[in-house]
């Protein structure tokens, strides 16, 4: 697929999607090409770990959990700290990804795209 068109249909997605909350489509369109780039470049083993969403959906029960008792959302800052708390208190129960030892692999390949890329981060 020509990057001209992946980025088309980044736009259209964002048009899609813009219907609601304009600050969570530039989310949703900004980890388009970090979910394009794993699929590209990683081992299989990654990419099927990857691509199973339990944990996401683990961690955003426990945000609701941690959430459902504030009455009163004040401001969208407000909104973002609680977030942030309920994903503090989800990574405490979250595992190795099963296939951990295959991420300097997929390090290694999103160097040679992008040189800027520390080893260490």
């Amino acid at each position: 697929m020509a990057r001209g068109s992946r980025s088309r249909q980044r736009h259209d997605r964002h048009l899609q999607v813009g219907g609601g909350d304009q600050c969570v489509a530039a989310r949703i369109v900004e980890g388009l090409d970090e979910m394009l780039t794993v699929n590209r470049l990683g081992p299989a083993k990654l990419r099927h770990s990857l691509a199973c969403t339990n944990s996401i959906e683990n961690m955003m029960g426990t945000v609701r959990r941690v959430c459902r008792n504030v009455n009163r959302w004040q401001n969208a800052a407000m909104a973002l700290r609680w977030t942030a708390a309920g994903m503090l208190e989800a990574a405490k129960g979250f595992r190795r990804l099963k296939a951990y030892k295959h991420l300097p692999v997929h390090r290694a390949a999103l160097q040679l795209i992008n040189p800027s890329i520390s080893p260490t981060s």
